[in-house]
Order: C-alpha cells, then structure tokens, then sequence
C-alpha cells in the first residue's frame, strides 16, 4: 500500500515537470517564437476587419557627392524601403518639382525589409522631392491615405559663362601696363642722352680758344680797337 502511494507520487511529480517545461517553451521569447507572434497579430488584424499588410514605407537618405546643376541633364534618385513587413499590394508614388507633380506611378510589391529605387532625369533648376501612400488602413487609418515625402533635392541653376568683353578689359589692362612699363624706361634714356651732351660740353669747354693775332699782346690789340673807333 505506501509502495503504491510512493510511485503514484513520482508519477505526478514527473507530469508536473513535464508540464512546466512544455509551459516555458511556449512562452519562449526567442526571435523565431517573437516573428511568429507578430504574423499571428498580422493575421488576427486582417480576420478582425483592418486590411493593413504592416508595411512600414519610408525614404532612404540620398548620397549625393557634390550639388546639382542645371549645366545639364541630371539623375535625381529616391529610395523606398519597406522596415515593415512584405506588402501584399501595389501602392501609388509622385514625383515633384517645385511643389508640382511632375511624374507619377505605381509602385509594385516591396518585401520585408527591402528597397525599391525611383529616379528622374532633368536639366532644369528647381526643388525636387518624392511621395510614396503607405498602404490602405496604415496604422488603424482606414478612411485616408497616409503618404510619406522625401527629403528635398536641389538643382541650381547654370552658372553663366564669363563674358567676352571682360576679357577684352583684361587684355586691354594688360597692353595699358606693358605701355606704362615702356614710358617708366624712357625718362631714363634721356637722362643718359642729357648727361652725354653736357659731358661733350665740358669736353670742349677745356680746349683753348685760337689766338686770333699771334705775337701780339692784349694792350696792343685793345689800343689798335680804341684807335680805330
């Protein structure tokens, strides 16, 4: 009889065990058991009547290496990734350029955590930006399209070539300079020629004049002169 009892009690200590473990299993938050639950929600969420897929719609950061310009034609790119999950439709998507749609389309099926790319080509200036609509029922808004933009992206204008007669002006300066240059130089030429002519003159200042009556003397000639007058 206590032999019975002992055994049916090793019994159910065993089935406790085995419960409790079955139990903490269950309840395991492990990534796997965590994903699942989060489809179960997805599933729920469609049986109780909202039609969202739990796709989550947002724009990628454009690398862009230097500024656009309008000097001509140019690829703007837009990138769409989905953080959510796998979408179970289309959704719509516009392009803009100074807050006016300039192209517009429809956007296929994005999976979980992945990226669609957009792009437009354009040669002219202006401030350009995309849309994507997150798809229907978006985070409980059942009776209006939530749309996401993107940042913007700026093409500037063509700088305007340098005008011809400025470059004339520059050369004209040029030619003023060369001139002015020249006119610098001659001061100092004439100088030399001036320096010359008074050095020819001291020259011949030294050479002794010629005797106009030689043999005679001063008072001779000077009586001769007073005689005569």
């Amino acid at each position: 009889m206590g032999s019975s009892r002992s055994k049916r009690g090793r019994i159910f200590q065993t089935t406790v065990i085995s419960l409790t473990i079955l139990v903490v299993s269950a309840t395991s938050s492990s990534p796997v058991q965590a994903y699942l639950n989060k489809k179960a929600d997805q599933e729920i969420g469609f049986q109780m009547g909202s039609w969202w897929d739990g796709s989550r719609l947002g724009f990628e950061q454009a690398d862009i290496e230097k500024p656009f310009t309008a000097c001509s034609s140019v690829n703007l790119p837009f990138s769409i990734r989905n953080s959510g999950f796998g979408m179970i439709g289309s959704t719509g998507y516009r392009i803009y350029k100074d807050d006016k749609v300039l192209a517009e389309g429809t956007l296929g099926k994005i999976g979980e955590n992945h990226t669609e790319h957009l792009s437009i080509q354009t040669d002219e200036p202006g401030i350009y930006y995309a849309e994507v609509d997150q798809r229907p029922g978006y985070e409980g808004n059942e009776n209006e399209t939530v749309r996401t933009a993107s940042s913007i992206i700026t093409v500037a204008e063509c700088p305007p070539p340098p005008k011809k007669e400025n470059k004339k002006r520059a050369e004209k300066k040029e030619t003023n300079s060369k001139n002015m240059e020249e006119e610098g130089k001659k001061p100092a030429k004439d100088s030399e020629m001036i320096d010359q002519v008074e050095d020819d003159k001291s020259s011949s200042a030294g050479i002794p004049e010629e005797d106009p009556e030689p043999g005679r003397t001063p008072e001779e000639l000077a009586a001769d002169k007073g005689d005569s007058e």
